[in-house]
């Protein structure tokens, strides 16, 4: 019989470690959608370019994306430019832990949301305007 109730509290004590995961992740999933949320409270059109970053970054780094979102905007989406780009310092007080929320390693990490979405996340500018040339000629293959 005492083999029974050491069984039974094993198996509450599974049972509410479970829970507790469960809930875990459900709030750092509702976490990151809030953190979402914000970053692009000020996005218009479908695009916005998010920096992050954990120092201050080189003056030829924001001349190249600078220039590269000129670019993409002059070239590839004229009439849906991309108005929404902001750097990110996470040594800075937020309301949300992005190095946590989003699992970033190294910086500067750029952010290319589409609607709610991530659809590139790269350390490279150069790598943008590549995604957003690559966008705009499937676009023109299919049609669009």
């Amino acid at each position: 019989m005492a083999g029974g109730k050491g069984l039974h509290k094993i198996k509450i004590i599974t049972i509410i470690f479970a829970a507790v995961l469960v809930v875990a992740g459900c709030s750092k999933a509702d976490q990151k959608e809030r953190a979402i949320d914000t970053l692009l409270e000020n996005q218009k059109h479908n695009g916005s370019i998010i920096v992050f970053t954990d120092k201050s970054l080189e003056n030829s780094f924001v001349t190249l994306l600078n220039g590269n979102i000129n670019r993409i905007n002059n070239l590839f989406m004229p009439e849906n430019i991309v108005t929404n780009v902001s750097f990110i310092d996470v040594r800075d007080d937020h309301d949300f832990n992005y190095k946590d929320i989003f699992q970033l390693g190294d910086f500067p990490q750029i952010f290319v949301f589409e609607s709610k979405d991530i659809v590139l996340q790269t350390e490279d500018p150069n790598r943008l305007l590549e995604y957003f040339e690559e966008k705009y000629w499937k676009q023109q293959e299919a049609g669009k």
